[in-house]
């Protein structure tokens, strides 16, 4: 009976395996480039149904991965050095084949043919990222230390790309953009964004890929970009107007859905000027005569005074006007800002009560210092600096957010040097030689402590 029992047991199992083998099917990515030569070591992610498999394609550029028979199959395709591709293929129910083929061509990223590495010494200028062929027109540095480049062949206009670099020597992502970029910039939160001719993008990174989403330029402007920072139940934020030399900041208590303003910055200099140009109008010029009326009008039509509509529409066009410039930062539990029109450094709390307010004129003598209205954040250290340009050299200064008072300045190696931020102790920037045909390329140097 044994040998009998045995027998009807493989059997058994050999019909269950035949099954399972008729249940499922062998697909292989047959992965190259543009010229037919294997790409190794490009990793593949598949999904069918709700199941999920990663593999790696091998040194004959195969990436193999056991499936059910029949479905849809969707698979998406990195490597650091082309684009990432995506495919989706049907696996019909009428195959009888064992093994399918699927062939993936991949599109090399040009601009990922970056100078030799060279270790440099502390203190001493490096590149971070080099091209021959794409120039780096603006970057944003992530909390995780990763960077979001944006580059161009030849013109920002007539095409670029954003890159996700680790800072090293690996692009992660890169996406192509067929629309006019402009710039990146990033809120309260470390969000980054890019702002385009035809409106504004968030960039997300998920899973070491670039995503974006569209989001309304006028959204981002009106209710994300005046935020300066939040705390556990209060939100901060400003009503900058660039075309109005006045201003607030105000909080929102989350707890209490109450606004309550807690700073006001004017430039009563300019807001006079600002006034007088609608009272000073020449009275024997037709045309502003005709402006004058318009501006009484949409008074009455409106309640806004006529002096403010018509200095808003006139006088802001002028060599004469000058924004309003009074920035504020969150450090820890305290706001500083940077009032520069009444020369002072203020510290308010977090209940925007003022705990206490210092002089400052480091803003004076602003040709002879070359003062360039900048002030940069390193967020990690929790410092702010202040920028300065004399003769094409950029200075950086920390601020002594006790006193107000300024420590010696610190040199950069580079001339004309552009999109200056710093970042836990570094200086990053983007930079090519004066008068030269190099691409522009991404520069740190790391401060002294």
């Amino acid at each position: 009976m044994k040998p009998h029992l045995l027998l009807i047991c493989l059997l058994f199992a050999f019909k269950s395996s035949l099954a399972q083998d008729s249940d499922s099917i062998t697909v292989i990515l047959k992965i190259s480039d543009e010229i037919g030569l294997d790409v190794e070591e490009a990793f593949v992610r598949i999904t069918q149904s709700d199941d999920n498999y990663e593999v790696t394609s091998n040194q004959n550029g195969e990436a193999i991965c056991r499936l059910e028979r029949f479905g849809e199959i969707k698979a998406t395709i990195k490597h650091p050095l082309f684009v990432k591709r995506s495919i989706t293929e049907e696996i019909y129910e009428n195959t009888r084949l064992d093994t399918i083929y699927y062939k993936v061509v991949l599109t090399s990223i040009r601009s990922l043919n970056l100078e030799e590495v060279r270790v440099s010494a502390p203190g001493m200028p490096e590149v971070i990222f080099g091209s021959k062929l794409k120039s780096v027109q603006d970057f944003e540095i992530l909390d995780n230390g990763d960077v979001i480049l944006l580059a161009y062949p030849k013109q920002l206009k007539k095409g670029s790309q954003l890159l996700l670099y680790n800072m090293v020597d690996l692009v992660k992502d890169s996406i192509e953009l067929e629309l006019e970029a402009i710039e990146l910039t990033r809120d309260y939160e470390g969000h980054v964004y890019l702002i385009h001719t035809s409106g504004c993008k968030q960039i997300v990174v998920n899973e070491n890929a670039i995503e974006t989403t569209d989001i309304n330029l006028f959204y981002y402007n009106r209710y994300i970009k005046p935020i300066i920072g939040v705390s556990e139940q209060k939100m901060f934020f400003s009503t900058y107007d660039a075309l109005y030399p006045e201003f607030d900041y105000y909080f929102f208590d989350v707890k209490d859905s109450i606004y309550e303003k807690f700073a006001t910055v004017k430039d009563a200099e300019m807001l006079e000027e600002y006034r007088a140009e609608y009272r000073f109008a020449d009275m024997y010029d037709p045309i502003e005569v005709r402006r004058k009326l318009n501006a009484k009008n949409y008074e009455l039509a409106t309640g806004i005074d006529a002096e403010i509509y018509y200095g808003r529409k006139y006088f802001t066009r002028t060599v004469y006007y000058e924004s309003p410039f009074a920035p504020m930062f969150k450090v820890d539990n305290s706001l500083y800002l940077f009032d520069y029109h009444c020369d002072s450094l203020k510290n308010y709390n977090l209940d925007g009560e003022l705990f206490s307010s210092v002089s400052i004129s480091h803003d004076h003598q602003r040709r002879k210092l070359g003062w360039q209205k900048v002030l940069v954040q390193d967020r990690l250290k929790r410092v702010i600096y202040v920028l300065y340009e004399r003769g094409g050299f950029c200075y950086v200064n920390k601020v002594n957010l006790i006193t107000g008072k300024l420590q010696e300045p610190i040199k950069l190696n580079h001339r004309y040097v552009e999109g200056v931020q710093i970042h836990n102790g570094f200086v990053y920037y983007i930079y090519r030689p004066f008068e030269s045909y190099q691409k522009k390329h991404f520069w740190r140097e790391k401060l002294p402590n």
